[in-house]
């Protein structure tokens, strides 16, 4: 994997306009190693520059990194550009999670990440996640500050990640594109890498599901339109809860046939992600002509619009995680290009670990709880049934 993408690097027409930084961090050692693209005597290779023992879920280490490595400070000049791409696992509310005392996930979470760019290297235009099922709501609101563009997965993902290649072929070619010629570019040849060698070699039915390519799904959003989206959402939440506390027993049960007709986008019903889209559709497809409901549904396709620069659907199977013991589940066939969490009806215990994350006091999610009262009804839902 690693070797790839330095090959990646390597193979291109290098102009020495772009800077190429790589963090490796070895989880075993609890050792960051950092290569850097190095130039000499027309010839270049990227060369490790520094190596030293940090811990992966401590903050400073990332503002360490990125200051030490990166620099430019909290207001970098306009002409610097930044594209940063994170590789490890996900469990939608953050990065490089894992499971922790086998009960709880251990992760850096998108708060913790945006207050490093932010105090770092001020603001990234590009952040590529190839980590598992990140393309949240939440996760997104918590970076609109920092980040401009967010491409994730609502789906698994690969190791292998998008075609790097391709990316950094243009971005050598283009380095002033505009983000939405790079999002086509990352989105369009996704699973063209896959269908190239080494991978063309690797018969798919051998990948588990969390290395299939064809049941990713990969969307890069503009997170400015993340307070608009909220906005909706709030609504929302609040025409539900507020129709929970008056005994609406018809639109509570409009809610619970939409959220059963929404298929989980993480396997088993793991971690209770959904697709943010497909249930506001089934709920006005359950709950009948409210016309709240429906200006709601209305300015969120606009909003949805104007969200996402570019898509990638997975082409199949039709049910994304169709082994045989699994083919009774109903699934979203094609993510929309957000997720949110609503942990519906089953108590998995990857899903309570997410719920505690969720849940709890310690400003894993400030930001979104403060402005967004989706967690709200969540609440109201849980105690309604």
């Amino acid at each position: 994997m690693f070797d790839e993408l330095e090959q990646s690097i390597l193979q291109q027409e290098l102009t020495g306009r772009l800077r190429y930084v790589i963090f490796y961090y070895y989880l075993h050692e609890g050792v960051f190693q950092i290569k850097e693209l190095i130039f000499h005597n027309n010839f270049q290779r990227l060369e490790t520059i520094a190596g030293y023992p940090a811990q992966l879920y401590d903050p400073q280490t990332f503002f360490h990194l990125f200051s030490q490595f990166v620099g430019q400070g909290p207001h970098p000049s306009p002409l610097h550009r930044h594209l940063v791409i994170l590789n490890g696992h996900g469990a939608g509310l953050g990065f490089f999670a894992e499971r922790h005392n086998n009960a709880d996930i251990r992760m850096f979470t998108a708060e913790q990440l945006s207050a490093v760019f932010q105090q770092t290297i001020g603001k990234v235009d590009v952040l590529v996640a190839i980590s598992c099922y990140t393309q949240l709501l939440e996760t997104g609101y918590s970076l609109k500050d920092t980040v401009e563009l967010f491409v994730a997965p609502q789906t698994t993902m690969t190791w292998y990640g998008i075609h790097y290649a391709k990316l950094f072929a243009l971005m050598e070619k283009r380095p002033g594109m505009d983000l939405s010629e790079m999002a086509s570019n990352i989105t369009g040849n996704f699973l063209l890498k896959y269908q190239e060698e080494p991978f063309s070699g690797i018969a798919l039915t051998k990948y588990e599901d969390e290395q299939n390519p064809n049941i990713v799904a990969l969307s890069a959003n503009y997170l400015k339109e993340y307070e608009a989206i909220v906005g909706c959402v709030n609504e929302l939440s609040d025409i539900l809860i507020t129709s929970m506390d008056d005994g609406n027993e018809e639109l509570l049960m409009a809610v619970i046939r939409a959220r059963r007709s929404c298929g989980e986008l993480t396997p088993s019903r793991a971690f209770g992600f959904i697709d943010l889209s497909f249930f506001i559709e089934q709920l006005l497809k359950e709950a009948g002509p409210v016309e709240a409901l429906q200006d709601i549904h209305q300015r969120f396709g606009m909003i949805r619009e104007r969200c996402v620069a570019s898509l990638h659907r997975p082409p199949g199977p039709p049910d994304l995680y169709a082994s045989v013991l699994r083919q009774s589940v109903r699934s979203t066939n094609s993510p929309l290009f957000l997720s949110i969490f609503f942990p519906a009806f089953s108590t998995t215990a990857m899903q309570m670990a997410i719920r505690k994350i969720y849940f709890s006091d310690d400003g894993q999610l400030r930001q979104f709880r403060a402005d967004c009262r989706w967690e709200r009804f969540i609440r109201s839902f849980f105690n309604r049934t």
